[in-house]
């Protein structure tokens, strides 16, 4: 999935909403592609879940580890898509949060 996300991300980094003028993407593609980001990560919660115990019986503290960080990534990505993201600053102007 990674090369899908990274598709992804791209369309989102080059909106409109992140590139400002300078937007090579012609499409609003900002909160769909974050829900889409989303719900991409929830599917590898969801498998991550199942194969756990298999990983865990070989390295527990990796398990772990990597169960916590790919569920806190789909948090923070559904977080976003949920209510926007701060915009980095664009021709050295301040960030503007996604509503303004």
């Amino acid at each position: 999935m990674t090369p899908t996300m990274s598709e992804y991300f791209e369309a989102w980094k080059n909106s409109r909403f992140v590139a400002g003028d300078e937007a090579t993407e012609k499409a609003f593609v900002v909160a769909s592609r974050l829900q889409d980001i989303a719900d991409i990560l929830g599917g590898l919660d969801l498998i991550y879940a199942s194969v756990k115990p298999q990983i865990a019986s070989v390295a527990s503290a990796q398990a772990d580890q990597t169960g916590q960080s790919l569920q806190s990534l789909h948090e923070f990505a559904g977080d976003a898509a949920r209510r926007g993201v701060r915009r980095p600053p664009v021709h050295g102007r301040p960030g503007r949060d996604a509503g303004q």
